[in-house]
């Protein structure tokens, strides 16, 4: 599934609660700076082609199966570039280095993916119901001045080592989150995004031999972007056109994709972009994604946390919780009159749906919640009914880029004969073509009445 810190203020906030309260590990002392010559890039994500909304859920190059990508040598930097999306709500994932002893494939379950460190989870509170944004996965593993090619993280196997969601910018302000191996033996490194399950890696470090940086320019990769880019579109392409069915009444309901998804590749647009309906019909929205959560809200550019499943007030621990309200680091979350004595930050998550199911004008507020495909525990698919018409704009509050129209044109009365006029058929008008049966009763006329001349000159 995908999450969004949605501002640039509001991850940066995040980024300084999770340094603060995060369960981690403790951070090693700062690396020496990594030589140009032993850092190895490895691309997070990729840039989207020019007028569609692609998320890579792939490292590049991914390195799998092993022996196809990245070859350190011992003390080796490895430099995970994020790509930095047009929009700040796309490319949002960790890289998480797994412990030496795990092997990515056997960690996830068809029914139960990255089951050890599930995206959302509930209050830790004991008596509250709500659910948050998992701690593990959003804030970083290691605490301290690393993660950058002057002063990079080191990473021994022992523990796992992991990014933290907000990487495209506030965890150092580059997209950059650079490791050096601290390991003198051949082997392979697995390493995943914890949000995206099956966007995983692996580089393999050899005691000899040439390395290639940067690897994310090299063919392999390009290659790489090339097939997945090729298979989104052809999934974009397939899911463009919307479905109807008829409805017992007489109405119909249509069906929109809120997103698709190929492996290594989430569609984040809504296919299509435009439905034309008539005023009375519906539109169902399903989601075709493999990883991503989507919404379905109206108004698209409705502000308001209430319909918003990620980006809700960050919230100070306690019997209730109460909405931050301080700035950084503490966000004003302090018991007592110490300020130096500090209360857990959550980052609240609300999937429900919210406001009418029919959108009566372009005003309505109203969302479909969070849907997604099994096995995240949401609804697949939305309906909302549109009894009036009207143009009613939308878009998913996880990804504000991805928005769409409802057109619904007001039903045309039947038109009825006017009193007196022919019961079964209407009168032609003034220079209207004849139709078939028009000809045949004119013929037949002039017929009977050559019969009636013709007799009477006879007599």
């Amino acid at each position: 599934m995908l999450a969004k810190i949605r501002s640039l203020a509001l991850a940066f906030a995040t980024g300084v609660a999770m340094l603060a309260l995060a369960p981690v590990v403790p951070a090693a002392a700062a690396q020496a700076p990594c030589n140009v010559g032993t850092t190895h890039v490895i691309g997070v994500d990729n840039v989207s082609p020019a007028g569609h909304n692609y998320e890579y859920t792939d490292f590049f190059p991914r390195g799998l199966p092993t022996g196809s990508g990245v070859k350190a040598a011992f003390g080796d930097c490895i430099d995970f570039k994020f790509a930095h999306q047009a929009d700040a709500d796309t490319g949002f994932h960790t890289a998480t280095l797994l412990k030496s002893t795990e092997n990515p494939t056997a960690l996830v379950s068809p029914t139960n993916p990255w089951q050890d460190t599930p995206l959302v989870v509930p209050d830790a509170e004991t008596g509250e119901a709500n659910l948050q944004q998992n701690p593990k996965v959003i804030f970083p593993s290691s605490l301290g001045p690393c993660g950058t090619v002057v002063s990079p993280c080191d990473y021994t196997g022992g523990a796992r080592l992991n990014s933290g969601a907000p990487v495209q910018g506030p965890l150092n302000g580059t997209g950059d989150f650079v490791v050096r191996d601290g390991f003198d033996a051949a082997q392979t490194i697995y390493f995943v995004c914890l949000i995206h399950p099956g966007m995983l890696g692996s580089v393999d470090l050899v005691t000899a031999g040439p390395t290639v940086p940067p690897e994310s320019a090299s063919a392999g990769s390009v290659a790489q972007y090339a097939a997945d880019t090729a298979s989104a579109a052809a999934a974009e392409a397939a899911a463009s056109a919307a479905g109807v069915t008829t409805n017992s009444n007489g109405t119909r309901t249509y069906t929109v994709q809120a997103g698709v998804a190929v492996p290594h590749v989430e569609v984040a647009e809504m296919l299509p972009s435009v439905v034309n309906i008539t005023a009375g019909d519906s539109v169902r929205w399903p989601t075709q994604t493999i990883a991503d959560i989507h919404t379905v809200t109206f108004p698209a550019g409705s502000a308001g946390s209430s319909l918003d499943p990620v980006t809700q007030p960050l919230q100070c621990e306690g019997t209730p919780d109460t909405t931050a309200s301080g700035p950084p680091p503490t966000f004003g979350c302090v018991a007592g009159p110490d300020p130096t004595t500090t209360i857990p930050v959550e980052i609240p998550f609300v999937p429900e749906p919210a406001g009418p199911t029919s959108i009566t004008s372009a005003a309505t507020l109203a969302t479909s919640g969070v849907i997604a495909n099994p096995p995240a525990p949401f609804p697949a698919s939305y309906t909302f009914g549109f009894p009036n018409a009207g143009t009613f704009t939308y878009q998913c509050r996880v990804h504000d880029h991805m928005q769409g129209q409802v057109l619904a044109a007001a039903v045309v009365a039947p038109t009825l004969p006017k009193a007196g006029g022919l019961p079964h058929a209407a009168a032609p008008r003034p220079g209207a073509p004849l139709d078939a049966g028009g000809l045949l009763l004119i013929l037949f006329g002039a017929i009977a009445v050559c019969g009636l001349v013709l007799r009477r000159r006879s007599l």
